[in-house]
């Protein structure tokens, strides 16, 4: 079950009052409700127990976002923080991409991977010595080095 926004305004009112939902923090955040003079309502996160920004008597500007949960079971209107700060929905990084180099680099280092299982497999089916094929093992290693060196040296 996820929370989809629905819609963001940008608001500003005063803070009629503040209460906490929860006494313990989930997952590292409290709840709290949060009432305007204007009448919004809403629920704001914290990582502490106290919120500094939403202060009762305090006109603040603030960003309502309404929500609804996927699967049709509700519905919650979010109190955010201006400026970036509240939970939007996702965590962690976003994915950049990587530079030609770091992508070659990968693909060397999996066909280096591969090398070594297909050496372990024949190793392990036939029973066969490694030593047998060591010498173009090796090759294959150096090639695979020079190529790294090669990408790297590209500008």
């Amino acid at each position: 079950m996820q929370l989809i926004e629905k819609t963001r305004e940008s608001k500003k009112s005063k803070v009629v009052s503040i209460t906490l939902k929860n006494k313990e923090a989930r997952n590292g955040w409290y709840n709290f409700d949060v009432k305007f003079e204007n009448g919004d309502v809403g629920q704001v996160g914290s990582k502490t127990p106290t919120d500094d920004y939403f202060v009762e008597g305090r006109e603040v500007d603030y960003i309502l976002s309404k929500c609804a949960w996927d699967d049709g079971s509700g519905t919650l209107d979010k109190v955010l923080r201006p400026g970036g700060s509240g939970f939007k929905g996702g965590g962690g990084a976003k994915w950049q991409p990587k530079d030609a180099k770091a992508y070659k680099s990968e693909m060397v280092g999996m066909c280096l991977k591969y090398a070594y299982d297909a050496v372990a497999l024949f190793n392990q089916e036939e029973k066969r010595d490694v030593k047998a094929i060591k010498p173009y093992f090796d090759a294959f290693i150096k090639m695979a080095f020079d190529k790294i060196d090669e990408i790297h040296k590209e500008v």
